[in-house]
């Protein structure tokens, strides 16, 4: 029953054993054995079994067998753990099975799910409610059509400003350059270039005001978009006037550079002299007389005007509809965010139970698997048992063969009687205690697998009624939702008077089938 795995008997004779083939050479070393032992008259002739020396042949071979077979039985002994798990994790999968929950249940549980909701989703539609009556009433009072201009990033309107402002600044930093150097010169130009531009943002924006209701908005918005450019106009003028005095001094000094004359100096007596007489600057005639100065002008309003329309454009130009518009889709992303989260909650609980049932399925078909792998390698490894067995064993019979031959010839007296019968067979053993083991442990895990089938099917109609149920639950909560937002209508119409607008949900730009979208076409406020 137990294995050989030190043949110490081999190791004494000097037996020569390949690792990978029972090849017994005994021609010489038995052959001398069986001449010593009749030269002793060994066995008697009336000597009877058993042979001590067909023993020790017999626990020679016994040890090569029990060297060939290690192999064989490690691989056994890795097919009895893995039966002894598969058997292990198919009885968990048993008790997952019988506590499983019920399908029923699951459903109660979703629906009272959906119910718990209720308050939070309810809220989230008068928000919405409210934001698109609000939205509604704008619309209407300013009969506007169109969708609100979105309200822009503060890096867009710099960004729209500084094209013409960068391009400005390097116009007249070599202006400016002249007095006072050129990094100098173009922090003046700049800084001369950023209050025109900032000039132009204010307007824009202050002047989406000529598009309000009210009258005095109104007014207050012509009021400052004139002014504003009225002041970008002067400021413009002025420096063009400066720049154009400069050059004339400049050209003055040189027909005459003996005059003891400051550039500068005489430039801004005579910029002084031009700002008393107002006249030159409204008028512009200066400027108009030296072409850099002009084009000076020119591109101070262009800048003037750039941020103008950014600031014109950085909300909607009727002042307040952008904000009406985004707390609507504020409150909208809201209401839908509420809803999306509401469903993802309920599928996945759903789904859940759906991917449950498929592991437990899974588990149960994988048992049966190993079941089948297995049982193809156990009977792989015991017909090599079988065969090694066989081999040895007629190695065995061979060499008693062989030595009683040898015997019988050199031996002066008979030799024993049972040296004529038949040898005996090695008594190998290729039963191991692990291939009953490994018996009984197929038997078992086949008869669990055959014992959970009907739970196999059992599993997989209740996948197919988890597939039906999460249709029927995306099918409810649209209804429910539906119903929801008729509810918060009427408690909107409670608290606030008429609803402007529809009075059912869309999705994807169709409603629901429990009901035609219905729009209030009362434009009374309360």
């Amino acid at each position: 029953m137990g294995r050989y795995t030190s043949p110490g008997r081999v190791m004494r004779m000097g037996s020569s054993v390949n690792k990978n083939v029972v090849l017994i050479n005994v021609d010489h070393r038995w052959k001398e054995l069986a001449r010593k032992d009749a030269l002793a008259g060994n066995p008697p002739r009336d000597a009877a079994l058993p042979d001590p020396r067909q023993e020790e042949i017999r626990r020679f071979f016994d040890a090569i067998f029990s060297q060939k077979r290690t192999p064989m039985l490690d691989e056994a002994d890795a097919i009895a753990e893995r039966l002894n798990k598969t058997r292990s994790a198919l009885a968990e999968t048993k008790q997952k099975i019988a506590a499983r929950e019920p399908v029923g249940q699951l459903e109660q549980t979703l629906h009272a799910d959906l119910e718990s909701a209720k308050p939070e989703t309810v809220r989230r539609l008068k928000q919405k409610l409210e934001a698109y009556s609000h939205l509604r009433i704008f619309q209407e009072d300013h009969g506007l059509t169109l969708p609100a201009e979105r309200r822009k990033k503060p890096i867009e309107a710099v960004a729209q400003i500084s094209i013409t402002l960068v391009f400005e600044t390097f116009m007249n930093a070599w202006f400016y350059s002249a007095g006072v150097g050129l990094v100098a010169g173009a922090v003046v130009a700049f800084i001369f270039s950023l209050v025109v531009a900032l000039l132009g943002f204010v307007t824009g924006y202050a002047g989406r005001y000529i598009n309000a209701k009210g009258v005095l908005q109104r007014a207050a918005g012509w009021l400052v978009f004139v002014g504003g450019t009225a002041v970008a106009v002067y400021l413009s003028s002025v420096t063009a006037t400066y720049r154009s005095l400069v050059e004339f001094m400049r050209l003055e000094l040189l027909r005459n550079p003996d005059a003891n004359v400051d550039l500068y100096t005489q430039s801004a007596r005579l910029f002084a002299t031009a700002l008393d007489d107002g006249r030159q600057i409204f008028w512009l005639h200066i400027p108009f007389h030296e072409l850099n100065s002009t084009l000076l002008f020119a591109l101070a309003l262009i800048a003037f005007l750039n941020a103008t329309v950014a600031g014109y454009r950085f909300e909607d130009p009727v002042p307040g509809y952008s904000k009406v518009s985004e707390r609507h889709d504020e409150a909208e992303a809201a209401r839908q965010a509420a809803e999306n989260k509401l469903r993802r909650d309920l599928r996945a609980a759903a789904e859940r139970m759906k991917a449950e049932r498929k592991h437990l399925v899974d588990e149960v078909n994988g048992a049966g698997k190993v079941h089948g792998d297995v049982r193809i390698k156990f009977e792989r490894c015991t017909h090599k048992l079988a065969e090694l067995a066989e081999k040895v064993g007629n190695e065995y019979k061979h060499c008693v063969s062989e030595f009683r031959a040898e015997n019988t010839r050199i031996r002066a007296i008979p030799a024993p009687a049972y040296y004529a019968d038949p040898i005996d067979e090695a008594g190998l053993e290729t039963n191991p205690l692990v291939f009953d083991h490994i018996r009984t442990s197929l038997d078992a895990l086949e008869y669990s697998h055959a014992e959970l089938e009907p739970e196999i099917a059992t599993l997989n109609a209740e996948i197919a009624e988890l597939s039906d149920l999460r249709a029927q639950l995306e099918k409810s909560i649209t209804e429910v939702i539906t119903n929801w937002n008729g509810e918060a209508i009427k408690e909107y119409e409670k608290d606030h008077g008429s609803y402007h607008g529809p009075r059912s949900i869309t999705y994807d730009g169709v409603a629901p089938s429990s009901g035609p979208a219905t729009e209030v076409t009362s434009t009374t406020r309360t």
